[in-house]
């Protein structure tokens, strides 16, 4: 205590100074916190983010692996000769003993196929991996081999024969063509893919089509597209 300066100003004066040391330890505290935290949330968002992409790199691995199988991609080449006008004559083709090899190569084609729309439409393989990658090939295929599929599911009795595969052409691979965004934005236009879904759908509306085809069937569509 100095000068004119009463005891009770001067006790005043040293509680404010404590006050605002006090205060500013705080703030000051409570800075270097928030930093900390946000340091950390960075941490964790950028560990989530790799650990993401390692999840995606694994899936599309094992994707890569079901489908580019050397005796798929023969049965792909293979049926890639076909067109509208000898597509008919496919089933009666492979029926032959002679060819017995190709059939098993495209039997196990379609059930590729068929398995890779069950693990898009539950939302375990990113529907942009058909988008960018398989949509040209599920998509030409699935036109080429629809009366294949149909004399099939007539002879088996079972019209949700390949339901999976059809369900990826005409429901998540053709109306993603017409949006044409986002991930599907171009797809339209390679190797001419409009043309092949609107053929496709012309099938669809045929009344034997709809006869061998288990409309009734609706299970739940949990599609995933990788965020950007």
């Amino acid at each position: 205590m100095t000068g004119d300066v009463s005891p009770k100003l001067w006790h005043f004066w040293q509680a404010v100074h404590r006050f605002v040391t006090f205060d500013s330890a705080v703030k000051i505290t409570g800075l270097v916190t928030l930093f900390i935290l946000i340091k950390q949330l960075r941490i964790q968002q950028r560990a989530h983010l790799i650990e993401q992409r390692s999840h995606l790199v694994e899936v599309y691995r094992n994707v890569f692996e079901i489908m580019d199988k050397p005796q798929i991609r023969i049965a792909r080449r293979f049926l890639y000769k076909y067109d509208d006008s000898n597509r008919d004559q496919l089933r009666s083709y492979l029926a032959t003993d002679e060819n017995e090899d190709m059939k098993t190569k495209v039997e196990e084609l379609v059930r590729a196929f068929d398995q890779l729309a069950l693990l898009v439409r539950e939302g375990q393989v990113p529907v942009d991996i058909v988008a960018r990658f398989y949509a040209s090939p599920a998509m030409r295929c699935w036109y080429i081999l629809t009366p294949y599929v149909l004399a099939e599911r007539e002879y088996r009795g079972q019209p949700g024969h390949l339901w999976e595969w059809e369900n990826l052409v005409l429901r998540v691979i053709t109306p993603g063509l017409r949006q044409g965004g986002g991930i599907w934005s171009g797809v339209a236009a390679h190797d001419a893919l409009g043309e092949w879904a609107k053929k496709a759908e012309e099938d669809a509306r045929d009344d034997k089509f709809k006869r061998w085809s288990d409309g009734d069937y609706t299970p739940g569509t949990h599609l995933w597209a990788i965020e950007r």
